[in-house]
Parts: C-alpha cells; structure tokens; sequence
C-alpha cells in the first residue's frame, strides 16, 4: 500500500488468544486489500448490521480458518441514531510491532477502549483493557 495508513488491530498484551485479525485502512485503500486477501482466502458474502455504518467492511477467511476484517471508514451508531466516525487517521498509530522484520503499525489501546465503550455490549472488551496489565507487546524481531 506504498506508505499508506493501514493498522491491525491487536490484544495488546490484553489476551492469551484472539478470535479475528481487525485491518483499519484509509479508504482509499480498501478496494487493494480487498483483492489482495482474495488471493489467499473467501470472502464473506455481506451481514450489514445496524449498529455500524462502516463504508468498507469485507470479511475473510484464510488458512484453515483464519478470520480477518478489513475496515475503512469505520463508523459506530449508538443510542440508535448517533453516528461516531472512527475513521483511522495518522493520529491513531502509537507504536509498531516488528513481525517477522516487518514494522506493523498499531492503533492506540485508548482509541479500542472508546470504540468498545461506544458498541454497547462490549463491555467485556472495555473491562479487559481497564484491567491492570496496560503493557503492550514487546518486540518480536528487529525491525529496520
């Protein structure tokens, strides 16, 4: 995506297991990953869901049943009608994990938190990363 703003969404140190891989990305490029990830995995047919006005929402299932989502323009609807743009901005990026020599930016824990907090029934996910344990992910690998 050549410089472009793209985030995983991670525990953060907040879980021994995870159940999906969340992708944030600009907009304009949601259409790439989309063709991207459908060389390597089956996309879901369409489930819109009220609660969200998200512009570019795909989800995949790759390698035996890895379940990854691919947000832009991410959009929660609380109270009904209250729409909250939760768009990623260049703001949002407050570290990188190193992965395989890859630097991987991750969005901020905080910004999870209010997400969360907005979705209503997830106060599950707010209660965990309220929890004591903030620590974030040590590196995995140098990253250059």
């Amino acid at each position: 995506m050549g410089g472009r703003r793209i985030i995983i969404a991670v525990p953060k140190g907040k879980a021994d297991t995870f159940g999906d891989i969340d992708i944030m990305a600009a907009e304009t490029d949601a259409g790439r990953i989309k063709e991207i990830l459908q060389q390597y995995g089956e996309l879901a047919a369409p489930n819109p869901n009220v609660l969200y006005k998200t512009r570019h929402f795909y989800e995949f299932t790759i390698d035996g049943g890895v379940e990854i989502d691919v947000m832009a323009g991410f959009t929660i609807v609380s109270g009904g009608a209250e729409e909250h743009d939760c768009s990623l901005h260049p703001g949002s990026i407050n570290e990188h994990l190193c992965i395989n020599g890859v630097a991987i930016p991750v969005q901020s824990l905080d910004d999870w938190r209010t997400y969360y907090a907005l979705m209503g029934g997830r106060m599950e996910k707010v209660a965990m990363i309220d929890g004591e344990n903030r620590a974030s992910f040590a590196p995995l690998d140098e990253c250059d």
